[in-house]
């Protein structure tokens, strides 16, 4: 059974997000892909505090809301490269890219120590 208090928190965070989707001048597909992609691997770890998820979520859906348009179309340049067909990605899923890989390079980045951040900035391997 699930923990009321990460019901009620669940149930907070989406409907802020189905809030923020009728904003004027915010693409509701761009705020449904960075909310989904924030959500991923937040709600999928299980070993860190609530308090480092709701961190980790509201600094991946910033970073989508930001990033979406140039996760978006770097992406459609990249596919056009490589499969020679002119695409046009939509901002949600650069949204939903973006947040995702937010949360994964910031995983990444505090589960090392600045020694071996300094010595990857240096060109030096680890």
């Amino acid at each position: 059974m699930a923990e009321p208090a990460a019901s009620t928190i669940h149930g907070t965070l989406i409907a802020t997000a189905a809030a923020l989707s009728v904003i004027p001048g915010l693409d509701a597909a761009m705020v449904l892909g960075a909310f989904a992609g924030s959500v991923v691997f937040v709600l999928a770890d299980e070993d860190i505090s609530t308090a480092k998820k709701l961190g980790y979520l509201v600094v991946a859906f910033i970073a989508g809301l930001l990033l979406a348009g140039f996760v978006s179309s770097l992406l459609t340049a990249v596919l056009a490269k490589l499969i020679a067909v002119d695409l046009a990605i939509n901002h949600g899923v650069g949204a939903l890219l973006a947040s995702t890989l937010t949360v994964k390079n910031l995983r990444w980045l505090l589960a090392r120590d600045i020694g071996q951040l300094v010595n990857i900035f240096r060109g030096k391997t680890p």
